[in-house]
Order: structure tokens, then C-alpha cells, then sequence
């Protein structure tokens, strides 16, 4: 995780959808098998997709 200078990070934010995702850690997340990315790779006209196409803000 990374942050620019005038970034808050809040741990353990109350709100519903920070909720959601801890429950969903605590009760699958954890042993879920991840893998590997290349960092911050961009859609090109190959069809490559970009790592960041799936965030949302919290």
C-alpha cells in the first residue's frame, strides 16, 4: 500500500464497506491463494488488462 504526503490511512475505518471486506477476510480472505501481478501494468491494444481496473474507494 502506498500513500502520498497529504494522505490519511485510516486502520479499521467504521465504515460499512471497510466492514464488509474484514468480514470477508476474517472469515475466507485469508486463505485465499493470491497471484502475482506485474505492478501497475496498463491496458494496451493487446487486450493486457490494468491491475487498477478493479478499485473502488472506500
Amino acid at each position: 500500500m502506498s500513500a502520498i504526503s497529504k494522505s490519511l490511512v485510516l486502520i479499521d475505518p467504521e465504515v460499512p464497506e471497510a466492514q464488509k471486506l474484514r468480514s470477508w477476510y476474517d472469515s475466507e480472505g485469508k486463505d485465499t491463494a493470491m497471484a502475482a501481478l506485474s505492478s501497475g501494468s496498463i491496458p494496451s491494444n493487446s487486450g493486457n488488462r490494468s491491475v487498477y481496473s478493479d478499485r473502488v474507494t472506500l
